[in-house]
């Protein structure tokens, strides 16, 4: 009985030392290194996020980026320090802002286009593309004041608000007999503000 009861204080002792020497090396661990416990168990990556808007800011806590949806398409933006708009990626078009407000857009939307637009963004002052229709090349200028500028293959216009010049080869109805006339390259006709011919060669 004696060794039995000697053998149970034996385990009892060596189970307590065990016991011990585990929360006393955790406590101690804790309380001078700084350090968990226990391990952190190690959490994975999302592989999906989901949001409307993404936000890159700088060290001054400024948003310099924007990934965003508009108009229920994504776009994403970058400005400046001031929180203007510096250049953009969207749906169908890319676009560069100078410091002075100027822009340059290329566009795919309908046709593919390059357009420079000024600080007011009022509308292209050049565009560079196809028409819509007849998905012909074309260059166009527009000045301040109305005046126009516009390049085709064969054909040149130029308008202002008194009237318009063409100047190639285009299409004209004739105003007697209602039938529409092909003209000839070395065709010039010139336009009232009515767009009613005033005069036209050959």
């Amino acid at each position: 009985m004696e060794k039995k009861f000697m053998n149970k204080q034996y385990w009892l002792l060596l189970l307590l030392a065990i016991l011990a020497g585990f929360f006393g090396g955790a406590v101690a661990s804790w309380l001078f290194a700084g350090q968990p416990v226990f391990a952190e168990k190690k959490t994975k990556p999302a592989k999906v996020i989901e949001a409307e808007e993404f936000r890159l800011i700088d060290e001054t806590g400024k948003i310099r980026g924007k990934l965003r949806m508009s108009y229920r398409k994504p776009i994403l933006e970058l400005l400046d320090g001031e929180g203007k708009q510096t250049a953009w990626i969207a749906d169908y078009s890319v676009g560069v802002v100078t410091k002075t407000g100027d822009a340059i857009v290329i566009s795919s939307h309908d046709v593919p286009t390059l357009q420079v637009w000024d600080e007011k963004l009022e509308g292209p002052r050049i565009e560079l593309g196809l028409g819509f229709i007849d998905k012909e090349p074309h260059l166009a200028i527009s000045g301040k004041n109305n005046e126009s500028t516009r390049l085709r293959p064969a054909r040149l216009d130029l308008d202002d608000k008194n009237g318009s010049v063409t100047l190639g080869a285009t299409s004209l109805k004739n105003s007697r007999t209602g039938i529409v006339e092909k003209r000839p390259a070395c065709s010039l006709i010139l336009f009232n503000k009515d767009s009613k011919v005033i005069w036209s060669v050959p």
